[in-house]
């Protein structure tokens, strides 16, 4: 039923954590903390992690969809993330 699906719309809404700006902030400077280059890209994420591998500067593009793909990206890792 539509109401059952609603009800579990916010069942799961409640779940997720959402990262605002100073989330992501506190990342960065945690991976610069630890010495892991932080890069942040002037527009698409895959498009940089793309040019970067195209480069020779990375070894591959891990993103969790085919978009790098569009962007020409050399070596594509898929799957990186703790859900899957």
């Amino acid at each position: 039923s539509e109401q059952g699906n609603i009800e579990e719309q916010d069942k799961q809404s409640k779940r997720l954590v959402r990262a605002g700006h100073k989330e992501n902030e506190d990342c960065k400077k945690l991976l610069e903390l630890m010495g892991v280059p932080v890069v942040n890209a002037p527009c698409e994420a895959e498009a940089q992690a793309a040019a970067l591998c195209k480069a020779g500067s990375v070894y591959a593009t891990a993103t969790e969809d085919m978009d790098a793909l569009t962007f020409q990206t050399p070596i594509l890792l898929r799957k990186m993330t703790f859900a899957n």
